[in-house]
């Protein structure tokens, strides 16, 4: 009888072991995409890179985006998606353009993918601005750029 006890409880107290040591991964589904960058918005819109992308489709919004005192600088655009800052994100951009400047118009193909839970602070500034006017950011769906494929 000791014995069974011995073992039964030997066998709840491992398998109770191992279910704690099993570590969930996140896992997401990476898509890619191809587009231009537009602008790259400042603290009080939200740290982040605003892109058209021409491929695929209806991932993104329609909207406009204007540069706040410029006469005439309305941009529209029609399938607009947000990033983050490549340097809060763990992008993996290949050694031969590490160095380059992506600037508005930059045509990137990528990689990407949804936002987990909790990820929608790296599209604010830290630490907090002081900004003069309230500047609502520009539409546009929030992904995680993953990889850069392509720069031109």
């Amino acid at each position: 009888m000791k014995k069974s006890v011995f073992w039964i409880t030997s066998f709840f107290v491992g398998a109770i072991i191992l279910a704690g040591s099993c570590e969930k991964k996140d896992t997401y589904t990476v898509y890619q995409a191809k587009g231009h960058v537009i602008t790259q918005l400042g603290q009080c819109a939200g740290e982040s890179i605003l892109i058209e992308v021409d491929d695929p489709v209806g991932i993104g919004l329609p909207g406009a985006v204007e540069a706040p005192g410029i006469k005439d600088s309305l941009i529209m655009y029609e399938n607009g998606i947000r990033v983050p800052y490549f340097s809060k994100t763990n992008v993996v951009i290949p050694d031969k353009f590490i160095n380059l400047y992506i600037d508005d118009g930059t045509w990137l193909h990528f990689e990407y993918r949804e936002l987990f839970e909790g990820e929608d602070g790296l599209f604010l500034p830290e630490p907090p601005p002081i900004c003069p006017t309230n500047i609502i950011p520009p539409s546009g769906n929030k992904y995680i750029i993953t990889r850069i494929i392509d720069i031109n």
